[in-house]
């Protein structure tokens, strides 16, 4: 990537209502209104061209502004850096098995045409692995997300025998595990639930909308809807004292429904707040297969509705796209190779979306596999580095972009292999973060 000039951190967003541009500065948490002929020297001057400009009192007083909030600099801590490279905290992610007993209609991982489950010496040498990091980091604590391609729960015994053998292992090293689990919930019974609320801190719900939407999108493997089920588990959890987050993907079929559907949420299952992520659909699995859509626009609209109805009755509603106060270095783990996903297969893969070898995005994001013999896993070096040449941001059209520092290029398994995807994220995430700009700085008017 080129040098970063001023430019690079400090943008100029035109404003469509108003004869103005906004100064927006994320990393100095700055955002204000200036005109077009503030707007006309500033272009030059964050180009690192200040000798361009001449000399007037207009110059020195955005001189002087820039100067007196630090604006031509850099934050400290903020420039590209490769020293992380495939280095992360005492965190894995453990993809039991690729069995699911839904066959959502959009699923990226294509469930129902594989069924590995992941043997127990994988399993073992996976969970060795993460305590044996956290020993040597000299840290107290690590962490273990139960999520991927298939549903953990199928395999329940499977995952309550991780479990004891985590609890197990963390008292002998005096660690404290911090157990997570992606759900589809419909095989949580109050047993189950009870098991978990031993064991479980962090528990996501896979939960699309109201009941027509749930038992469209998320059908079982014999066609049946999930709703019942779902608010059924869902309820059991809470009962034990698990609050889970919830998270719903939205196509075109349910992008109006959402304001109704925290509505729902905030009445029926979570009466004192709770949380719900809304993702659009990633165009790739079988949502590419059905030729299924979410269009921007809709799920901006009906997003934003949601998010105010979420503030009159208690839910915190938010999305991956919905970043203004969140700047970051990375999007995610997959961008420096620091996500260990460990597979059925016992493969590891940078990205939790790759779970088996004939996903979309096997061929990059796979980067170790179970070593039999060692009891460990080999990671290639050279795999590492090509995760990490595709996870920094792109030249064109992200370097120059105003969303730069909240998206950072957004999801890279969508920037590999889902580009119309891609290109969709973009259109939502530059619109949702300069209507918060707006926002913010109509709050002081």
């Amino acid at each position: 990537m080129s040098t970063l000039r001023p430019k690079n951190w400090v943008f100029l967003i035109p404003e469509d209502a108003a004869a103005t541009l906004i100064l927006y500065a994320p990393l100095h948490k700055i955002a204000v209104r200036v005109s077009p002929q503030a707007g006309n020297l500033l272009v030059p001057i964050l180009d690192g061209r200040q000798e361009d400009v001449t000399d007037s009192p207009q110059k020195d007083e955005l001189m002087g502004f820039l100067a007196s909030n630090k604006l031509l600099e850099l934050p400290k801590g903020w420039a590209p850096d490769q020293s992380s490279a495939g280095k992360g905290k005492a965190k894995i992610t453990m993809s039991l098995t690729n069995k699911c007993n839904l066959r959502c209609i959009y699923c990226y991982a294509k469930t129902g045409m594989d069924y590995t489950t992941m043997t127990w010496e994988v399993a073992k040498d996976a969970i060795d692995r993460v305590i044996l990091e956290a020993v040597q980091n000299g840290e107290k604590k690590f962490g273990i997300t139960f999520h991927g391609g298939g549903e953990a729960t199928v395999e329940l015994k499977f995952l309550q025998k991780c479990a004891v053998y985590i609890q197990e292992q963390a008292h002998v090293c005096d660690l404290k595990p911090y157990l997570g689990m992606v759900t589809n919930a419909t095989l949580i019974t109050t047993p189950v639930a009870v098991w978990m609320g031993e064991h479980f801190s962090n528990v996501t719900v896979s939960f699309d909308g109201l009941e027509e939407v749930q038992d469209y999108q998320r059908p079982d493997s014999r066609g049946k809807g999930t709703f019942v089920r779902v608010t059924r588990g869902i309820q059991n959890l809470m009962e034990v004292g698990i609050k889970p987050s919830i998270r719903a993907t939205v196509t075109d079929f349910g992008v109006n429904r959402m304001a109704d559907f925290v509505e729902y949420l905030a009445k029926e299952v979570f009466p004192k707040g709770g949380l719900i992520h809304f993702e659009p659909m990633s165009l790739c699995g079988r949502a590419a297969d059905n030729e299924l859509t979410t269009d921007p626009q809709a799920y901006m609209e009906n997003y934003l509705k949601a998010k105010e109805v979420g503030k009159k009755v208690g839910m915190e509603v938010t999305c991956s796209f919905d970043t203004f106060g969140h700047e970051k270095k990375h999007f995610c783990g997959a961008n420096r190779s620091t996500m260990f996903c460990v597979s059925p297969h016992g493969l590891v893969s940078a990205c939790s979306r790759v779970t088996k070898p004939t996903d979309d995005g096997a061929e990059l994001f796979f980067y170790a596999r179970h070593n039999g013999q060692s009891g460990g896993f080999d990671v290639d070096p050279e795999a590492v580095n090509k995760i990490v040449a595709q996870g920094n941001l792109p030249e064109n059209p992200c370097v120059s972009c105003f969303a730069r520092w909240n998206c950072q290029g957004h999801c890279p398994i969508a920037r590999y292999a889902y580009h119309e995807h891609r290109e969709q994220s973009c259109i939502i995430i530059q619109e949702l973060l300069k209507s918060a700009i707006i926002t913010e700085l109509d709050k002081n008017l």
